[in-house]
């Protein structure tokens, strides 16, 4: 057997962009588990060195009981009651999976993927969709290992990432769920089992609060600053964050002209330009793409949100999701009633300016079941078992998500 000195063996598990390997090391050892587990106990049986040297060459390669926990000591692999295959194959899991953002575009692979927004979609930069590869790679790779909380950290990891709610479900969520669910049905896992229904709670209390929205108002969720900050850019600003505004014309210079077009060609996915030829200046004709404007009303965002809940599954398997929630959910989608409106103050507006950001330290609080927490408000959603749902899995709670405030980023 091949021995490392102890301080070269963790770093194996903090090699940056390590993602593919790990993936590999994960199948690899999976598919040789028996094979392995069947040689270390054939050499911990090993009572001499004449005994060792009958074991077939291949057998040397395999570490005696007390190498293994010695290896177990120096990588920093807690094996609990699992044994060093298993705890490896964990370990392993656990740091691809915090690599899931960091996908590179050419990851990505070449098929297509119906999201939301419609032609919005097609606008996701093939990196954004690297991301999702990952992810779905990643809980395939977790269910076959029967390693749940490996999905609940990642789970968590990705509802805390930057950017806004109607971003994250243009890019991340809404294509997410579109491959999660047929793989939780083709590996015959439950939908209504940890964290899968917690996820899928969080994910259609946040698209009703924050995309969908309140009856009645115009909403700018989709848009966001693309200038740069300086005067002519406020004003580049201001028009596309105005959900009232489809088209204008901004005439300047040359110069302050061609930066605005940078800024513009920046945002393909929001907006389109073309240069208006006479008059002095000449003008930059800066339009809104039809999909952002529809965004705004009401009724293509109701109607985008039935798409959504139905992706998910039917109403029956969004009321098992929901619970209590379920009769919000309806009064949402009906435009009764904002299903962000908290009972002790009015329900902040829906239109104003949208920015990315870093998510808020208490959108997922950990419950602490020997401390009182935020879990103790009713105003808040507390992903749990589903009323009149008995669990086949273990319960891995995802946290408690507030949805009565403002944007969850």
């Amino acid at each position: 057997m091949i021995n490392y000195p102890d301080s070269l063996l963790p770093k194996l598990f903090n090699l940056p962009n390590s993602y593919q390997f790990w993936i590999a090391f994960t199948k690899t050892v999976r598919e040789g588990r028996q094979s392995i587990l069947d040689g270390i106990q054939r050499s911990q049986s090993s009572t001499s060195s004449a005994e060792a040297a009958s074991v077939p060459d291949v057998q040397h390669a395999v570490p005696t009981a007390s190498a293994v926990d010695d290896y177990m000591v120096a990588l920093g692999v807690a094996s609990g009651d699992k044994n060093i295959v298993d705890a490896l194959i964990d370990k392993a899991l656990q740091i691809a999976a915090k690599q899931w953002s960091h996908a590179p575009a050419s990851y990505v692979s070449p098929a297509y993927y119906s999201g939301f927004y419609g032609g919005h979609s097609q606008n996701t930069n093939t990196a954004q969709k690297a991301k999702v590869d990952r992810v779905i790679e990643i809980v395939d790779l977790a269910i076959t290992n029967e390693n749940m909380e490996v999905c609940r950290a990642l789970f968590v990891d990705i509802l805390k990432s930057p950017g806004t709610s109607a971003t994250k479900f243009v890019q991340i969520y809404t294509p997410l769920i579109s491959r999660l669910c047929p793989l939780l049905t083709s590996r015959k896992r439950d939908l209504f089992s940890a964290p899968f229904v917690d996820l899928f709670q969080i994910l259609i209390g946040t698209y009703l609060r924050d995309v969908l929205g309140k009856k009645g108002q115009l909403s700018n969720t989709l848009l966001r600053k693309i200038g740069c900050g300086c005067g002519d850019c406020q004003k580049l600003d201001g028009f596309i964050l105005n959900p009232k505004s489809t088209s204008e014309t901004f005439r300047l210079a040359q110069a302050r002209r061609t930066h605005l077009e940078r800024q513009a060609a920046k945002a393909s996915d929001l907006c389109t330009y073309q240069t208006i030829r006479g008059g002095s200046p000449h003008g930059l004709q800066v339009t809104k793409l039809r999909e952002v404007v529809q965004a705004s009303v009401w009724d293509y965002r109701q109607k985008e949100a039935k798409i959504f809940l139905a992706s998910i599954g039917s109403d029956s398997t969004i009321s098992k999701i929901m619970g209590g929630r379920y009769t919000d959910v309806v009064a949402a989608v009906s435009g009764n009633a904002w299903f962000g409106a908290a009972k002790s103050a009015p329900a902040p507006d829906v239109v104003g300016p949208v920015t990315a950001a870093t998510p808020r330290g208490d959108i997922l609080v950990s419950r602490n079941l020997d401390k009182p927490t935020a879990a103790s408000n009713s105003s808040l959603v507390k992903p749990g078992p589903v009323a009149g749902q008995k669990r086949k899995y273990p319960t891995v709670d995802l946290g408690v998500v507030d949805l009565t405030g403002d944007d969850s980023t």
